[in-house]
């Protein structure tokens, strides 16, 4: 199965990874589900501005619902390879269709695996969640990893009824490689050199919100470690100035337009990996289209708001996520 492998192969290549790190440095049932989780009170950060950090506050309230679990759903497949989601979702169904959210895990684009999902406290306040897995920059060079992504959203579509689901209330958030996916979701929407033929075609792969988690966003300017420069050699299969074109497509700020769905941006203030820089240059971006964006700086965290392979979630990142979803998608 593709899966053990690429668990096998993101396992020696995290062990890698953090060695080297050690060296150098809804509609849910219940009226009540549809209510906004509680969110800190912090004012939008005007473009061009920093907005002040949060200090830290406690979990959410668990949601009404159990959950119920798929494993392994194929979702389309590469060189007889399948690409598999996982389904996390309320059980026992809702009446009504479901909003979905959609968790693009990181790890460089090169490793890392949609299994275990962080997905959970979404599920349990009514929200159909799938983690989706795409090709890694060793097995296929961008856009491959985009085209995966939005296979799923087509698929997930194109079974609307039998999931139960609200085809026209997809959500999407991912964190660091997975946040640059999410976003580029967000604002490709429908853009045929990013569409791709795998899985079902002919549907629309537009998400109506986006959170994203210490994304990589600047990617024809980059301000990177030595350690993204390798990252992006493996995506775009050699140096960026070499694949300019790529570069290019790959950067989620080129497609901007003022019917992008809103975007919630979170990024620890003690980040070391991917520069605070990204997620304030994705905000002044969004706001010069006239596209709902937020940001939200976590006092003292680093680049882990998303801790792998467990998966916990900060407090803070699964408060602001929840309420930003039911926002957006649950009423």
């Amino acid at each position: 199965m593709r899966s053990d492998r690429f668990i096998r192969l993101s396992s020696f290549l995290l062990v890698i990874a953090l060695c080297a790190a050690c060296g150098g440095q809804g509609a849910p049932v219940a009226k009540e589900a549809n209510k906004p989780a509680a969110a800190p009170e912090t004012a939008t950060a005007p473009a061009g501005d920093a907005p002040a950090a949060l200090a830290p506050f406690p979990d959410p309230p668990r949601g009404p619902h159990k959950t119920a679990i798929e494993e392994g759903v194929a979702f389309g497949s590469f060189n007889g390879f399948p690409l598999l989601m996982h389904i996390e979702r309320p059980d026992p169904l809702p009446e009504k269709p479901m909003p979905v959210v959609i968790w693009l895990h990181g790890g460089g684009w090169y490793m890392g695996n949609a299994s275990p999902t962080p997905n959970r406290f979404l599920a349990e306040h009514g929200f159909f969640t799938a983690s989706v897995e795409y090709r890694s920059s060793y097995e296929s060079k961008f856009p491959a990893q985009i085209h995966d992504v939005k296979a799923a959203v087509r698929w997930l579509r194109t079974n609307a009824e039998k999931l139960h689901i609200d085809p026209e209330r997809i959500g999407v958030w991912g964190h660091s490689a997975g946040g640059h996916l999410a976003v580029l979701l967000g604002t490709s929407g429908d853009v045929a050199e990013l569409e791709g033929d795998l899985g079902p075609t002919g549907l629309s792969s537009r998400v109506q919100a986006v959170v994203n988690l210490a994304g990589v966003i600047d990617m024809e300017h980059p301000r990177t470690e030595q350690w993204q420069e390798k990252e992006r050699l493996l995506l775009f299969g050699g140096p960026q100035e070499e694949h300019a074109d790529l570069v290019r497509l790959a950067s989620p700020v080129i497609f901007l337009d003022a019917d992008d769905p809103p975007v919630l941006t979170i990024h620890g203030t003690k980040d070391p990996n991917v520069p605070l820089h990204h997620s304030s240059y994705l905000h002044e971006k969004l706001k010069g289209a006239g596209v709902e964006s937020e940001i939200r700086l976590l006092e003292g965290k680093d680049h882990w708001l998303v801790q792998y392979p467990a998966m916990p979630v900060e407090p803070e990142v699964k408060a602001l996520t929840l309420a930003f979803f039911q926002k957006h998608l649950a009423q």
